[in-house]
């Protein structure tokens, strides 16, 4: 958005795949000294964190793909159910999945249950 006129037109309107790969490609001066070489440095770095995070992000969601699956696999058969969703409902249940007897003991451990009605109190019984 503040880049000098000129990359600003060659950047623009690539999708977002392409747009860091370009991006990543900019070959600024060493020692910008430009305005125009110093959008071209940083975005240059941005692009190439960019890049490492989508690697990183790949790789461990495999690990955790790989985890889900062995820890639990009826439960990512279960339609609907990706990775994510499993890993969350593995972390909720902890070690002890058996205490989850029943949809109301998991929803009173994840803090959504309904409250039951309040009853009132006798005054001085409190």
């Amino acid at each position: 958005m503040t880049a000098p006129d000129g990359l600003r037109a060659q950047l623009r309107g690539l999708p977002l795949a392409e747009l860091v790969a370009t991006a990543a490609r900019l070959r600024p001066d060493q020692v910008p000294a430009t305005p125009t070489d110093a959008a071209k440095f940083a975005l240059r770095s941005v692009a190439g964190r960019w890049l490492r995070l989508t690697e990183e992000i790949t790789a461990l969601d495999t690990q955790l793909g790989r985890l889900v699956a062995t820890a639990a696999p009826a439960l990512v058969a279960v339609h609907g159910v990706g990775t994510q969703t499993a890993a969350v409902l593995l972390v909720a249940a902890g070690d002890n999945p058996e205490r989850l007897q029943s949809e109301g003991a998991f929803a009173h451990l994840c803090g959504v249950a309904p409250s039951l009605p309040h009853r009132a109190r006798p005054p001085g019984t409190g």
